[in-house]
């Protein structure tokens, strides 16, 4: 009986008797790999350090949010992000988008720096060249590769500053937007209030002095604040549907604030119109109830209105602001050493690839010899196989 096994001890003869070889060969490989390193080009990658510039944010509210940074692309939003996404997340799509990458082919020239035939391989050499990193501190590394040291930089530079004015542009368009929804609002809010004034002010021209008790009074007051506040909650749900915002925990805070007001309200309502403090306008005479249903809607308006009013004057301010977007902690510099290649880890891996091929190659030998004397049929076989050529 044939035994055909190859025992751990009989590769490592195989390999004992072939090191020579095997040695050699692999440093052969890694002398030629270093050798090329050597004359190839050399590349420098000059890089910048960045942060989000965090605010403590002036502006309060889901509005004053809105302004603040859409999707907190400014870092001053109070947005909350996706699990796991922070602003340096949401700027290193940025700084890979066309947006960007197109500004830096178009102004060095890519199609002559690099020989690029058309825009698609601009972008894939600006995608080939360009790093960016971010840390687990939230600062974003930014670098370009190239050939001459102070380009390297000059790009990387570049590429910070369009990413600073991209944020200053989406910043001031959403803070417009907001501006331009709030100017709607308060047309609409100032019209209603003018309108429930005069018709407060009729009233009490018609019947001449007219009050209630001050405990009524404090109840209607409590009242119009609770449907005021419905309002404020649904002119920011509004706002964020505006500027095409849907999905953030904001609106879902929002949409629960209405639901619960509105559930205030019915409860009020089936009661007989209720106030917080258990007075029952139901115990007042007719011209009592038409009395305090005109003074409820004018407090109603005159609450929404001062709080729009404030969101408004807050928009304006915050469109005309110069918004610092991000800190540079440090501007790229033309680099004294170069990135590549690495003739070192050229070296090592030539060397190391020669070696297992090398070292395979030797246990394959050594099999082989074991057959030709323990299993000439099964030698002359694979030798056969090795031996045949493709017609």
């Amino acid at each position: 009986m044939n035994d055909n096994s190859y025992t751990f001890l009989e590769i490592l003869i195989a390999l004992g008797r072939r090191w020579r070889m095997i040695l050699t060969v692999a440093l052969i490989a890694g002398i030629l790999a270093f050798s090329l390193a050597w004359v190839m080009p050399k590349w420098y990658l000059s890089e910048s350090y960045i942060l989000p510039a965090y605010s403590s944010g002036a502006m309060m509210g889901a509005l004053g949010a809105l302004v603040g940074g859409v999707m907190g692309l400014t870092g001053e939003g109070s947005f909350n992000l996706p699990i796991m996404v922070t602003p340096t997340d949401l700027w290193l799509g940025f700084v890979k988008s066309p947006g960007i990458g197109d500004s830096i082919i178009y102004k060095y020239d890519f199609f002559s720096l690099f020989s690029s035939a058309n825009l698609d391989m601009a972008r894939k050499v600006y995608a080939s060249k360009l790093h960016v990193e971010p840390t687990g501190e939230g600062i974003l590394i930014v670098g370009f590769e190239s050939k001459d040291p102070q380009l390297s930089a000059d790009i990387t530079n570049d590429i910070v500053d369009i990413l600073d004015r991209t944020l200053q542009n989406v910043h001031t368009t959403s803070a417009r937007r907001l501006r331009e929804f709030t100017e709607n609002r308060l047309i609409q809010i100032d019209s209603t209030l003018t309108q429930a004034s005069e018709e407060f002010s009729e009233f009490q021209k018609k019947y001449k002095v007219f009050s209630l008790e001050d405990q009524a009074r404090a109840a209607i007051e409590n009242l119009a604040q609770l449907y005021a506040q419905l309002t404020i909650y649904e002119v920011q749900l509004d706002a964020f549907r505006s500027m095409g915002i849907s999905h953030i925990s904001e609106i879902a805070q929002l949409e629960a604030q209405v639901a619960g007001t509105r559930r205030k309200l019915r409860h009020l309502q089936q009661k007989g119109d209720t106030t917080f403090i258990g007075v029952s306008l139901a115990k007042y005479p007719d011209l009592s109830i038409e009395y305090a249903k005109l003074y409820r809607d004018v407090k109603i308006n005159e609450i929404v209105y001062e709080f729009v009013l404030q969101q408004y004057e807050q928009a304006k301010l915050e469109e005309q602001r110069n918004v610092k977007t991000l800190h540079v902690l440090s501007k790229a510099v033309p680099p004294k050493k170069k990135f590549k290649p690495k003739r070192a880890i050229f070296g090592s891996a030539a060397f190391a690839a020669g070696f297992f091929i090398m070292a395979f190659w030797a246990i394959w030998v050594g099999y082989l010899d074991k057959l030709k004397s323990t299993n000439p049929e099964m030698y002359q076989h694979l030798v056969g196989i090795l031996k045949k050529r493709p017609k």
